[in-house]
């Protein structure tokens, strides 16, 4: 086999947008040194600004510049930008001997057709639900027709692939419906911030105190936070409701369309994105998790919460359903009905959660017990299997 046959060349759109697939595939080029071979990786993406390359051992990130661009639907200050003639010197130099698309946007598609044309081995990630999006996105008079019509060009688009990534088992459903090819469960993983219990619990009051002081919270309130973009499908209006019955202080960490529609929402506090130790703090200074998203594939920020030693509520109805069982210990779920239903059913959960959870040392080692089964370490070998089983395919 030659050295090239051994590059693999992943393209995502918008790589400089924080969300579940661009964390996700920087977390792998990242991790990548504890996969024991000889495949080298280059994550690339798109950006409207320039941003320095990142190397790790046998993987790369690359944000690309480019003024070709073009909006994000529902993202008014969101653009996707198409390094047209970049790309394709990448495709030409003959340097990869695979092209993994992770997202169906310009360079997703682009990649899949080179590999088409140059008769290289595709591999595909199903990150995103866009067939369901559309629920929330299309005009509601042509909402069937926009529906249908999506899911006409998904099943094109994951045709070409020779095998296809699912993150969930119910993802995995999914895309058999849409006529992927040669569908595989692979979950994504997360970094795992300390296993020292000692050291876990002086992390935990040092945030606590930091948050705490920052944002005026008492001692006598406990955190319920969410982390994530703040967009249509997340149903964060709903957070906001229970954010308005409660007594306890809620925090979305995040930003996206939505954030201005919550600014006047009594009991929110909208810090906007944090990264690395900023991010780490809110979770560990937080008591709680709630999400309100039934559109994850799996949901980045679960797992993360986890990792962080928090347990977490999530609705009864949506794919992480399949991959995250419900333990009673730092896992719980709430009944989704109509949305006064699934309200009532939140705020009814969270004190027998919190009373359940008060003893936060054997709550950040369950959690954590939980969370490993997720590790990086764990399941960044998993990630090889793509690229061994197509190059196998194509001899």
């Amino acid at each position: 086999m030659k050295k090239r046959d051994k590059n693999v060349l992943i393209l995502v759109d918008g790589l400089d947008i924080t969300n579940g697939v661009s964390v996700t595939c920087r977390e792998i080029a990242r991790n990548w040194f504890r996969v024991d071979s000889e495949w080298d990786l280059m994550v690339y993406g798109t950006s409207v600004i320039a941003l320095k390359d990142e190397t790790y051992r046998r993987a790369c990130i690359r944000v690309e510049k480019s003024m070709i661009r073009i909006p994000v639907i529902g993202y008014k200050k969101m653009w996707l930008s198409i390094p047209i003639i970049e790309l394709l010197k990448l495709f030409s130099s003959g340097r990869y001997g695979i092209i993994h698309s992770t997202t169906p946007g310009p360079i997703g598609v682009l990649g899949a057709i080179m590999a088409w044309i140059l008769n290289k081995p595709l591999v595909m990630t199903h990150h995103t639900r866009m067939v369901d999006y559309m629920k929330y996105y299309a005009p509601a008079p042509i909402r069937p027709f926009i529906t249908k019509l999506a899911k006409i060009l998904f099943r094109a688009f994951y045709s070409m692939s020779s095998y296809t990534i699912a993150h969930s088992p119910a993802t995995v459903d999914e895309l058999c419906e849409l006529k992927a090819k040669n569908i595989h469960y692979i979950p994504m993983g997360v970094d795992i911030p300390g296993t020292d219990p000692g050291e876990i619990k002086l992390r935990r009051e040092s945030a606590g105190m930091r948050i705490r002081k920052e944002y005026g919270i008492p001692d006598t309130k406990k955190i319920i936070i969410y982390a994530g973009r703040i967009a249509k499908e997340k149903n964060l209006s709903l957070f906001a409701e229970v954010a308005q019955k409660m007594k306890h202080a809620f925090i979305i960490v995040g930003d996206g369309p939505k954030k201005k529609s919550l600014e006047s929402c009594g009991n929110l506090i909208l810090p906007g994105f944090k990264y690395g130790s900023d991010l780490s703090d809110m979770y560990f200074a937080a008591d709680l998790f709630l999400c309100t998203s039934t559109s994850e594939t799996l949901g980045k920020t679960l797992l993360e919460a986890l990792a962080h030693g928090l347990p977490i509520l999530v609705p009864d109805k949506g794919y992480h359903n399949s991959i995250l069982s419900e333990d009673r210990q730092v896992v719980y779920r709430y009944a989704w009905g109509t949305e006064e239903e699934t309200i009532k059913n939140i705020i009814s959960e969270i004190p027998v959660i919190l009373d359940a959870t008060s003893d936060r040392d054997r709550t950040d080692r369950l959690a954590f017990e939980y969370a490993m089964k997720f590790s990086w370490k764990t399941i960044i070998p998993l990630h090889l299997e793509p690229y061994t089983e197509v190059t196998k395919r194509s001899r």
